[in-house]
């Protein structure tokens, strides 16, 4: 056995020690940090966050402006 199946022997150790733990090491920071910043946009993007506060009987419809109700009009707007 040579220094060089000697040095192969060694690098091939150290690469299945880093795999076995960094690799779930790895795995585990990047689910946590993936889950936290998602949960903290999820958090700053609530629409209870981003909108005024509005009544329980209010609704987000707005009536239409410019447009009647006969077949002429249906027909141009798609």
């Amino acid at each position: 056995m040579g220094p060089r199946d000697l040095l192969r022997a060694l690098r091939e150790r150290a690469a299945r020690l880093a795999q076995t733990v960094l690799l779930p090491a790895g795995l585990f920071l990047a689910y946590f940090i993936g889950v936290g910043l998602t949960w903290v946009l999820a958090r700053l993007l609530r629409p209870d966050v981003l909108s005024p506060r509005r009544e329980a009987g209010e609704s987000f419809w707005r009536e239409a402006e410019g447009y009647g109700d006969d077949e002429r009009d249906a027909r141009s707007q798609s």
